[in-house]
């Protein structure tokens, strides 16, 4: 018994000195009270005001002529295939031209990413690559048609051989509060009044955020694409002239840090608030009935707070529409349409075969009810969107962070149709260029690609790929202890 106490200490000890120990919390920021939660309301209530759905016109512009097979194009039998180690060159240009017909007749975003003018050359450029030795390894394969694409796709639903062509941010932030006055965002620690951060609009990068204390203020948030960089400058000129050089430190929390794909939803209440927790919208039919009565039986609550912090891209997007349903007691749309095109036969799928039970199929009779589709032209049909703000007079808030994809990314965009509701955290992901993602393998190499047959339309500056969806009010830190004190604060 002592040798095992002994072990557990030295073990301890380890784990300390190669830095597992747990992090130290945040230094305390000092923070004046100033806005209230109704302040903050009617600013988040503003936002959602002047959301504007995509319009038809600009739907009809994103409908070029898209070229129809000469032949019916027949993948059915692509849904599974072996895969190889070695191609030969005359196969691997096969596996090639099959995949670039595949993205020109499949592919939502094919026409929207410049089209045959700039996926043809890219298709060319392979095909010469590979012709230049007799026989490819499978992984090499992968990474020249991956890293090929990559260049021109970003696109967190699209993917080769399990690699996704995605686009990445990275937020970055300036631990000092900022208070928004008539005469601009005031630096609290020093008094002077920032007149520019040099290279950003200015009010992009202030955002409105949340303390641990539960107190609102502003705080300096910049994001940049596609860097792996743990810290960024930036250099704000004050109202007194002078200029200073800041270091904005990386906010790693843009990951998943913990997998629980089979966690189900459950409701808590702390300080007599109900906290629903959803960490993935899988079609679990217990779990999804348990939380659809549960948000049922909370609706009488004047104050609900829902958590889908690390919801990374687990699920459908039948569940959202569906939960929302519950919680508000009647259809919330998002104010995105989905874009498709109607594939009418000169294109077969290996989905075409899936036979959906009854359950799945009562569900998204469910959904085409309450979400009805419609017919845009010959070639194309798309879902409606939401035309306007649904009245709501209790307080909802919604808890995110960079984990939250699609279609936990869907749930935030339903919040924006929903008046008095708050997000709370930091940006979305950002998984929600494409949709309907259909799984082939090529023939001969057996490399896996995935590729989205519905485009999926946001209102304008709601919605960037990689950079998600904007919280109403930033957090770093907990979000759920800064909310739960702002709501005690504001009782």
């Amino acid at each position: 018994m002592k040798k095992l106490l002994l072990l557990s200490l030295l073990l301890l000890l380890f784990l300390t000195a190669c830095g597992f120990e747990e992090p130290p919390p945040l230094p305390p920021l000092t923070i004046p009270p100033g806005l209230t939660l109704e302040d903050v309301l009617q600013v988040t209530n503003q936002r959602r005001a002047s959301i504007q759905p995509p319009t038809t016109e600009t739907l009809l512009s994103l409908t070029p002529t898209r070229a129809t097979p000469p032949q019916p194009l027949n993948l059915r039998h692509l849904g599974s295939v072996i895969p190889v180690t070695h191609v030969l060159y005359e196969d691997a240009i096969e596996d090639v031209m099959l995949l670039f017909d595949m993205l020109r007749y499949i592919y939502a975003g094919y026409n929207y990413l410049g089209g045959d003018a700039v996926f043809t050359p890219i298709r060319d450029s392979i095909i010469a690559s590979i012709s230049e030795q007799d026989v490819w390894h499978r992984g090499a394969l992968e990474n020249l048609l991956f890293n090929s694409l990559n260049a021109v796709i970003h696109d967190n639903n699209a993917s080769i051989a399990g690699r996704r062509l995605s686009a990445y941010s990275r937020f970055f932030t300036y631990d000092g509060v900022f208070l928004k006055t008539e005469n601009g965002f005031l630096h609290y620690s020093t008094g002077r009044y920032v007149t520019d951060v040099v290279g950003y609009n200015i009010n992009d990068v202030f955002r409105l955020a949340l303390g641990q204390c539960g107190n609102f203020y502003y705080r300096l948030v910049i994001y940049q694409l596609g860097t792996t960089a743990l810290t960024c400058h930036a250099n704000i000129i004050f109202n007194t002239g002078e200029t200073e050089a800041i270091t904005l430190v990386a906010d790693c929390l843009r990951r998943r840090i913990e997998t629980h794909v089979q966690a189900e939803p459950s409701v808590q209440y702390q300080d007599d608030i109900p906290v629903v927790r959803i960490e993935n919208f899988l079609l679990y039919p217990v779990f999804i009935q348990r939380t659809l009565i549960a948000l049922e039986q909370l609706r009488h609550e004047p104050i609900i707070v829902i958590d889908i912090r690390n919801s990374l891209g687990f699920g459908d997007r039948t569940q959202p529409v569906r939960l929302m349903y519950s919680l508000m007691g009647e259809v919330v749309l998002p104010s995105f349409v989905h874009f498709q095109r109607q594939l009418a036969g000169d294109v077969l799928l290996p989905s075409d075969n899936v036979v959906h039970t009854a359950e799945v199929a009562a569900i998204l009779d469910f959904i085409n009810e309450i979400m009805p589709t419609r017919q845009l032209n010959a070639n194309y049909t798309v879902t409606t969107a939401s035309g306007g703000m649904v009245s709501n007079d209790r307080l909802v808030i919604l808890l995110v962070c960079g984990s939250v994809a699609v279609p936990a990314e869907d749930f935030v965009n339903m919040m924006l149709s929903i008046e008095n509701t708050l997000i709370i955290g930091q940006n979305t992901h950002g998984a929600s260029f494409s949709s309907f993602g259909e799984r082939i393998h090529l023939p001969n190499s057996g490399i896996r690609s995935t590729f989205g047959q519905a485009l999926v339309v946001h209102s304008y500056g709601q919605f960037t790929e990689g950079v998600g969806i904007a919280p109403d009010v930033w957090v770093t830190g907990c979000a759920l202890t800064a909310t739960l004190n702002m709501l005690n604060l504001n009782r």
